[in-house]
């Protein structure tokens, strides 16, 4: 799969420029698995989607929920495999590397921006 999108935030500072969009019902099934590390300036970005399994997931992730608007809603840092996770508020959901979310500053509040490439 190829990025094919960047996220910002705070007025055009890039947050990921390599983000992962799957489409298909099966590609968002799969997400993270079978797939090495995230670096620190991917993510995996999941539309209308408000939960996350971990299952058969061998390492954590950070877990950020966006609104329909883009703003933060929750953020789980270092998510731990063999689990689920909801945020009833959030219609998006953007997946990252384990402990990225707090090195960058992301808060829950904030307005991300994607751009499709």
């Amino acid at each position: 799969m190829r990025p094919n999108g960047i996220i910002y935030i705070h007025h055009n500072e890039v947050l990921f420029d390599k983000v992962y969009m799957p489409r298909g019902f099966f590609s968002r099934a799969r997400g993270l698995l079978a797939r090495a590390e995230l670096e620190a300036r991917e993510g995996m970005f999941f539309m209308c989607c408000n939960a996350v399994h971990m299952l058969f997931m061998t390492r954590s992730i950070d877990i950020i929920f966006l609104d329909r608007r883009f703003f933060v809603t929750s953020i789980v840092v270092k998510a731990s495999p063999y689990r689920f996770y909801r945020d009833s508020k959030a219609f998006h959901t953007l997946e990252c590397k384990s402990g990225i979310t707090f090195l960058k500053g992301i808060k829950v509040g904030q307005k991300l921006t994607l751009e499709e490439i």
